[in-house]
């Protein structure tokens, strides 16, 4: 699993086995990712982490 926000993360998300990205993420992001995680204000990445427990 990767998280990402940004346009340097595009090809991460796209290596992971699931890429997720951020809520406030640019659109080509978001399009790179398997899905979207609420935003950083509001703990997208600390709610995807949980969702691995």
């Amino acid at each position: 699993m990767a998280i990402g926000d940004g346009r340097n993360d595009i090809e991460m998300l796209g290596w992971a086995g699931r890429g997720v990205a951020m809520g406030q993420a640019p659109a080509e992001v978001i399009a790179a990712a398997d899905e979207v995680t609420l935003s950083v204000l509001d703990d997208g990445a600390a709610h995807v982490l949980r969702s691995l427990i």
